[in-house]
């Protein structure tokens, strides 16, 4: 478990999930998020999204990009309805 701080500086634990093929349980991902759980996964092959900000990262860091998506379709973004983040 890391320790993260949220906005008013009290430490909390934090869990990480790591998924495969995640993208077909964004109810589930949606869950995570609300127990301020990390999680990562792959991104459906043809899925499709527009870029609504770039994130900062590092140049030299191990992220190439960085970026805020929403999810496109109705059953996605009624499961799942905050912007996710895609990193390469």
């Amino acid at each position: 478990m890391a320790e993260r701080c949220d906005e008013s500086g009290v430490i909390a634990d934090q869990r990480s999930e790591v998924l495969d093929r995640g993208y077909v349980a964004y109810k589930s991902l949606y869950h995570i998020d609300l127990q301020r759980s990390t999680w990562v996964s792959w991104m459906k092959p043809n899925g499709a999204f527009r870029r609504i900000k770039n994130n900062p990262h590092e140049k030299d860091g191990p992220l190439s990009s960085a970026v805020l998506i929403p999810l496109s379709g109705s059953n996605p973004k009624k499961f799942y309805p905050k912007p996710l983040r895609k990193v390469r």
